[in-house]
């Protein structure tokens, strides 16, 4: 299968380009920040024409501006970059003789219903920008595309997971904290710590998004895993990973920008197609945290049953 993936130098697609060739497929890759990747083109998608490439049976679109909750919740741009990206995949599909798009959205378009129905979304109440341009993208697939998957992933996690910079709130939570932890300045959390979040291992995803890919499945499919913890939780949890005790102190004001909660959705659309999440254990997903030379040491999980708990039946559906 011939498969072009935008996004191919991000957390998830740096993966999955790899998962691919792996198993055989002809995978092409169009990044803005790709390296030496070789089956990766540095390019930004909104320009790329690719004129001498394909045609390619799917595109798998990842390419997204996504950063932490205050980033995702401020950001205004990302609803006029959502529409640009897509519609540059939209022209690339048409130009290249490719029917067929997963596209990765977020569990981030129920924010405010928390519905979290397996389906269109049905409101048109989300708050934050990253969440109006993820609804919106996803309309937009569903109109273009006759043959479309829409995968809908909580919090991603997993070893090596980058933080986009020193500004709290502008990375993912994980990198945000082990920043944090690193630093000499006070230990805040943004909110009052009793929030929480689902977090979903880098590696389930590619392995669902794998799935999707040869099964031809279609449809809208929310992922989570077992993985729930509070904000207090989170923070404790990687101080005893990596032997840094500190005091917190949070900031109740940043509950503004809290979503509806989390809560164990149904997973039977995706459980149905034979996948299950395997990483059911925090620390073990992140691999090994430890505290040598003031710094983390970021190893993907092994797979030996020690390290990685698998479960041994489907989520909680």
């Amino acid at each position: 299968m011939r498969v072009l993936v935008t996004g191919s130098a991000g957390f998830v697609g740096r993966r999955l380009i790899q998962a691919l060739v792996r198993a055989g497929h002809q995978a092409l890759g169009i990044d803005r920040r790709a390296g030496s990747d070789r089956w990766s083109v540095r390019a930004d998608v909104r320009d790329w024409r690719g004129d001498r490439e394909g045609p390619f049976d799917v595109c798998v679109h990842l390419a997204s501006d996504v950063g932490g909750f205050l980033h995702n919740a401020t950001a205004t741009e990302l609803v006029t970059y959502e529409a640009e990206l897509l519609q540059a995949v939209t022209r690339l599909c048409g130009a290249h003789g490719c029917a067929r798009v997963i596209y990765t959205s977020s569990i981030a378009v129920f924010e405010t219903s928390g519905d979290f129905t397996a389906g269109p979304v049905a409101t048109s109440d989300q708050r934050t920008p990253y969440a109006l341009a993820k609804t919106a993208g996803e309309r937009l697939v569903a109109r273009a595309f006759e043959d479309f998957a829409i995968v809908r992933p909580t919090n991603i996690f997993g070893a090596g997971q980058p933080a986009a910079g020193d500004v709290p709130g502008e990375s993912h939570v994980i990198p945000d904290l082990l920043r944090k932890l690193r630093s000499p300045a006070p230990f805040e959390l943004l909110g009052d710590g009793t929030q929480t979040r689902n977090f979903i291992h880098v590696d389930d995803v590619v392995a669902f998004l794998l799935t999707v890919l040869t099964s031809g499945a279609r449809g809208w499919f929310n992922l989570r895993s077992d993985i729930a913890l509070s904000i207090d939780a989170l923070a404790a949890a990687l101080m005893r990973a990596t032997g840094r005790r500190r005091e917190v102190r949070h900031r109740p004001e940043f509950m503004a920008y809290e979503p509806a909660p989390i809560r164990a959705f149904d997973l039977s659309p995706a459980l149905a197609l034979g996948w299950r999440p395997h990483v059911s254990e925090l620390v073990a997903g992140l691999g090994e945290l430890s505290g040598v030379d003031g710094r983390e040491l970021h190893r993907r999980p092994r797979r030996a049953s020690t390290v990685v708990a698998r479960a041994d039946r489907a989520p909680t559906p």
